[in-house]
């Protein structure tokens, strides 16, 4: 089983699936065909693994963590500045996917907190900026090229810690 430190986060992942795989259904219901045809192989994998993890997991919290706890900018560098990574290990996320039975990752890098998981032009605000210090999607890529295991990337362009965000822009996918 794949956990990130608590039972919660495990709960939230399978969360996670289940909406990815029923916002698929939906969407790929009203597609037209050459979008159809593109969007054939993920449809026919089925099974898969998203991984959406960062700071806000130390509060219990998902990626809205700043919205639902009403943080400023200020308060979340306090938890990217204290974020660890203790049980990052992405070759055994692709073992375990391959384990049992998926056919491929979606990894969150970066979401609409803002912060990246990989190493990017703003320090403070991605995981070299942290005591951790290393590119999380590179070790991913690298260990899903190992293993064969494809791997899609999720980016979100919301981004709540930036100056310019308003809570009513919505840059994000749409809920059919």
């Amino acid at each position: 089983m794949l956990t990130f430190g608590s039972k919660r986060c495990h709960l939230s992942a399978c969360c996670l699936l289940l909406l990815l795989f029923t916002g698929m259904q939906v969407v790929n219901a009203q597609q037209t065909p050459p979008l159809r045809d593109k969007t054939k192989w993920l449809r026919d994998a089925k099974f898969g693994m998203l991984i959406s993890w960062g700071p806000y997991a130390q509060v219990g919290g998902g990626e809205d963590v700043m919205a639902k706890y009403r943080l400023n900018a200020k308060d979340y560098d306090k938890l990217i500045k204290s974020f660890t990574a203790t049980h990052c290990n992405p070759e055994a996320w692709v073992l375990q996917a391959k384990a049992a039975g998926m056919r491929y990752i979606v990894f969150s890098a970066k979401g609409p907190d803002g912060f990246s998981m990989y190493e990017g032009k703003f320090k403070e605000r991605d995981i070299t900026g942290t005591p951790y210090r290393q590119d999380v999607l590179m070790q991913l890529v690298r260990a899903c090229n190992k293993y064969r295991m494809p791997l899609g990337v999720y980016y979100s362009r919301i981004d709540r810690l930036n100056p310019e965000y308003h809570p009513k822009m919505s840059g994000g996918p749409k809920i059919i």
